[in-house]
């Protein structure tokens, strides 16, 4: 169903209602809801004006959504125990906000080319991970890693943690951090969002920056390989110098039989 040219795509103030297969385009706002264990889903939300996706009240999820070139992408305004979960939300004007909304659950996220990924505001409790964002703060704290545990995390890795941390300049931290030895899905050192938010299991993107490390150790060992192999090879090398008319010439051998003893002899 395409729903395009309205001040409102969707309305909905009650509860216990789905929206799902829906295409929200071109409208001042997307979808609006007022009211508890409502779930949208397998949408479409894009080019609206205001709000792709504006949720005001408690234990609502929206699942599995395309929401991009809005306003605001989604908002979450006391919505306690709210889920947002594997949406791809991108080149909207703002990004996620959350406010005065606890337990609330946003994971599996791509969040990507927006001013900001997630802002959250005046909370105390939420889960935050497997996403890609940038963040903004204010009066907020959050749990933003689980695990390590086994699972496909937002990179396509095999082991869930919290969240990757990237920049267009290749400078954020899931670029430049050395991965652990024993999970190298995850980065060696966790990152500090601000004084009260630390990401203690932050993903190591798979890109050159972050293996530079291990291929740092890989030319190294393939180096000490290589001068191990000469010294041996030398060693075992006779170096025979011959007379050919007026030119000195020398020659390396790694065989025995070169010359006779003859000919080394009158060298």
């Amino acid at each position: 169903m395409l729903l395009r040219g309205y001040t409102f795509g969707v309305q909905i103030f009650g509860s216990l209602n789905r929206v799902a297969q829906v295409v929200l385009e071109g409208n001042m706002n997307g979808i609006i809801v007022g009211g508890a264990g409502n779930i949208i889903k397998d949408s479409v939300v894009k080019n609206n004006r205001n709000d792709g996706v504006a949720i005001y009240g408690r234990n609502n999820v929206v699942a599995n959504c395309y929401i991009i070139t809005n306003g605001y992408s989604v908002k979450l305004l006391e919505a306690d125990l709210s889920e947002l979960h594997d949406n791809y939300i991108a080149r909207n004007e703002r990004g996620i906000l959350v406010d005065r909304s606890d337990d609330v659950r946003v994971y599996n996220n791509r969040v990507e080319d927006n001013v900001y990924g997630l802002f959250l505001l005046n909370l105390n409790r939420a889960l935050i991970y497997n996403n890609s964002e940038n963040v903004k703060i204010g009066g907020a704290k959050a749990v933003w890693s689980v695990g390590p545990a086994p699972g496909t995390n937002i990179l396509g890795g095999g082991v869930v943690g919290g969240n990757v941390w990237i920049s267009p300049d290749g400078r954020g931290h899931s670029q430049r951090c050395p991965p652990r030895r024993d999970v190298p899905e995850i980065c060696e050192t966790p990152y500090v969002i601000d004084g009260n938010n630390v990401d203690k299991a932050p993903l190591a993107y798979p890109g050159p920056a972050s293996k530079g490390g291990a291929w740092l150790l890989l030319g190294l060992s393939l180096a000490a390989v290589l001068i191990v192999f000469i010294i041996l090879s030398r060693r075992r090398a006779e170096v025979l110098r011959r007379r050919d008319g007026k030119n000195l010439y020398t020659v390396w051998s790694l065989g025995r039989n070169v010359c006779s003893s003859e000919e080394a002899a009158s060298i």
